[in-house]
């Protein structure tokens, strides 16, 4: 069958992603059937790596054979503070700060944010979650 082992293929499919490779992410997902809903150690698909350095052209290709499987290009879009993107932890505890509670509850459900990391006033997402929202 696949001389490329299961979780290889959908690291490839990630790192390709990551570089906006698009030629490769074509042929992984045509000729390997590489997931794009494939997480890595630190929870990001190849939807979320391509988002993450930029290369829409291949978020938008990822997206088309398999749509809508990844929301946090738009939740991190939404707590952008400038240049470059916020990571998902930021923005759980910007979502927390703003009493988003449907935002906090996907970051930390789908896609495992840490609550526990401290930003502003050493407070987590946690403790400003507890304060906002609950």
């Amino acid at each position: 069958m696949d001389d490329i082992d299961l979780p290889s293929k959908e690291l490839a499919l990630c790192r390709a992603a990551s570089m906006g490779h698009l030629n490769d992410i074509g042929y992984l997902q045509c000729f390997y059937d590489a997931d794009a809903c494939f997480t890595t150690k630190n929870d990001f698909s190849p939807v979320d790596w391509a988002y993450f350095n930029g290369h829409m052209t291949a978020v938008y290709k990822l997206q088309l054979n398999q749509p809508s499987r990844s929301k946090l290009p738009s939740l991190l879009n939404k707590y952008k503070l400038g240049p470059g993107w916020p990571t998902k932890n930021l923005a759980l505890y910007l979502a927390a700060e703003k009493g988003n509670s449907q935002d906090v509850y996907i970051l930390l459900n789908t896609y495992q944010a840490n609550a526990t990391l401290k930003y502003k006033n050493n407070q987590s997402a946690l403790e400003v979650a507890i304060e906002k929202i609950i």
